[in-house]
C-alpha cells in the first residue's frame, strides 16, 4: 500500500546515502577531507519528504492530506532516513515554489537577503564542484554507447539479482538443472514482462531515461531451455480468463514451469495507492490451474514493489518454490533465469513484511501512528517503544563449506537509544540485548547500563 517504502528506517537511510554517493561521488575522490572542493558527478538528493507515504487513497491524495505524527515517531522512524540522506545540508527546491516566492517574501521581510546570498553561495559551489565553470567535458560527453557497455549491462544484471528473495522451496526444488530441465513452460502476465520490470519513473525520460534493452523472463530462461510461453493473463488486471486454458497446455509437458505474476503500475505507483492486497483478477485461477495441471515441478515469481497476500500458494502442495523479485530492471529476466538455474544464490529476507489481505481491514492507510499498540496487535518491549530494532546489517558471500569474519562496531547512544513521547533521544538504564543473526542461527548478547 501507499509507494511500500522499506519499513525499517536504517535500511532506509543506508540505502539512501550509499544511493546517493553512487549517483555522486567520482572515482577515487571518495575521500576528500575537503567536501566542498570533491568534485561531483551529479548532484543528487532525497525525494518526497517525511510523513507523505499517502498518495491517492479513496480519493484522500497527498497534496490535501493533513499528515499528523507525533514527534516520538517523527524523529524515531520518519525523519531519520532523510536526516542520513541530508547532512551537508540541502538548498534546493526541484520545483518552482522558491523561484515563484522567494523575491515577494524577501520584500515582505519574511527572510533576508543574508540568506537568501548564502544558499546562493552554497549552490554555486555545487555547481563548481559539478564542473559546470571549467569546460570539464568527462561527464558531459557521455552518450549511450559509454552507459550500455558490457559492463554496465552486467551490473544491472547483477543488481537484479541481488533484489531477489527466496520465499519458499520445499524439497530442495531449486536450483534447476539443465541436465534434467530441457523443457520450460514460462506463463503468466509478466512473463514476457520488459517496461514493467523497470518500476516507477519508467515513463519519464527526463528522470529514468532509456534502458539499453530489455531481456524479458522468456528471455532469460530461453538460454537455459527450451522455453514454451503463454501470458494467461492480457495483462496484471486479469480480467479476462479465456486466455488461461491456453496457459494450461504447455504445463502439461514441460520438465518444470515457472508462472511469473504479481502487480505493476497500474496497480500500484505514485499517485495511486493499492486498496488491497491481493493478486488482480483471475490471477490467483490461473496459477491454481496451472500448478495443479504441471508435471513437473512448479516456481511461482512474484513481480511487485509491495506485498501480495500468497498464502493460497504457500498451501499448494503443487507449487515447490516461490521468489519475489521486485521490478528488477532491464536485466531482471536474466537475473531471474540465473537465481532459478543456481547460477546465482538469492538473499531470504523482505525488505518489508508482507500482511494477508484481511491487514487492510485493521488500519486504514492514513494512520500515521508507528508506535506499539496492544489494540492492534503490536507488542511492546518497553512500554512506548519498539520491541527491538536494527542497528546494523552487512551482506557477505560466502563460498560453501567456508566461513568469514566480519566486524561491527556501533555507538551506544546511537544504537541502543530510544525516543521518547516528547522526540528526545533517551539511553535507557537496565538490560539490553543485542542479537548477532545470519537468518538461522542467533547469537544473543547481554549488557547492562546503569
Amino acid at each position: 500500500m501507499g509507494k511500500n517504502h522499506c519499513e525499517d528506517p536504517f535500511v532506509v537511510g543506508t540505502y539512501a546515502v550509499n544511493y546517493v554517493r553512487g549517483l555522486q561521488d567520482v572515482e577515487g575522490t571518495e575521500h576528500y577531507k575537503d567536501l566542498n572542493s570533491r568534485p561531483l558527478k551529479v548532484s543528487a538528493c532525497c525525494n518526497h519528504f517525511t510523513a507523505y507515504d499517502v498518495d491517492n487513497w479513496f480519493g484522500i491524495e497527498r497534496y490535501s492530506f493533513d499528515a499528523r505524527v507525533t514527534e516520538q515517531d517523527m524523529e524515531e522512524t520518519f525523519n531519520r532516513p532523510f536526516q542520513m540522506c541530508i547532512q551537508n545540508g540541502l538548498n534546493l527546491d526541484c520545483g518552482v515554489f522558491y523561484t515563484n516566492n522567494v523575491e515577494n517574501a524577501v520584500k515582505q521581510g519574511k527572510i533576508g537577503e543574508a540568506v537568501v546570498d548564502q544558499s546562493l553561495e552554497y549552490l554555486y559551489v555545487v555547481l563548481m564542484r559539478l564542473g559546470l565553470f571549467d569546460g570539464n567535458p568527462k561527464f558531459n560527453s557521455l552518450g549511450r554507447n559509454d552507459l550500455c557497455s558490457n559492463t554496465n549491462i552486467e551490473l544491472a544484471t547483477e543488481a537484479a539479482r541481488e533484489g531477489i528473495v527466496l520465499l519458499m522451496n520445499d524439497n530442495e526444488t531449486l536450483p534447476l538443472t539443465t541436465e534434467k530441465f530441457k523443457t520450460l513452460a514460462v506463463v503468466g502476465p509478466h512473463a514476457n514482462a520488459t517496461l514493467a520490470m523497470i518500476g516507477n519513473y519508467a515513463f519519464d525520460s527526463k528522470i529514468a531515461g532509456t534502458p539499453c534493452r530489455y531481456t524479458s523472463p522468456i528471455d532469460g530462461f530461453s538460454s537455459y531451455g527450451k522455453v514454451n510461453y503463454e501470458a494467461g493473463c492480457p495483462d496484471v488486471k486479469c480480467n479476462d480468463e479465456s486466455l488461461i486454458l491456453p496457459a494450461v497446455e504447455p504445463t502439461k509437458i514441460a520438465d518444470a514451469t515457472i508462472i511469473v505474476a504479481g502487480i505493476d503500475l497500474a496497480i500500484e505507483a505514485e499517485s495511486l495507492d493499492r486498496v488491497d492486497l491481493l493478486l488482480p483478477g483471475k490471477q490467483t485461477d490461473l496459477i491454481n490451474q496451472v500448478a495443479d495441471a504441471a508435471k513437473g515441478p512448479v516456481v511461482l515469481v512474484i513481480m511487485s514493489a509491495g506485498g501480495v497476500d500468497i498464502s493460497f500458494a504457500k498451501s499448494n502442495p503443487k507449487i515447490q518454490a516461490m521468489l519475489w523479485v521486485g521490478y528488477p530492471g532491464e536485466e531482471g529476466g536474466e537475473a531471474i533465469a540465473d537465481v532459478v538455474f543456481g547460477k546465482y544464490n538469492p538473499g531470504g529476507r523482505l525488505p518489508l513484511t508482507w500482511y494477508e489481505a484481511e491487514y487492510v481491514n485493521k488500519l486504514p492507510l492514513t494512520s500515521m501512528q508507528l508506535r506499539p499498540d496492544d489494540t492492534h496487535g503490536y507488542p511492546d518491549g518497553i512500554v512506548g517503544t519498539h520491541f527491538k530494532q536494527l542497528i546494523g546489517f552487512q551482506r557477505v558471500f560466502v563460498a560453501a563449506g567456508t566461513g568469514k569474519k566480519i566486524q561491527f562496531t556501533f555507538s551506544v547512544c546511537q544504537s541502543l537509544a530510544i525516543v521518547d513521547y516528547n522526540g528526545y533521544s533517551l539511553l535507557p538504564s537496565g538490560g539490553h540485548t543485542i542479537i548477532f543473526s545470519d537468518g538461522a542461527i542467533s547469537f544473543p548478547i547481554q549488557v547492562r547500563f546503569l
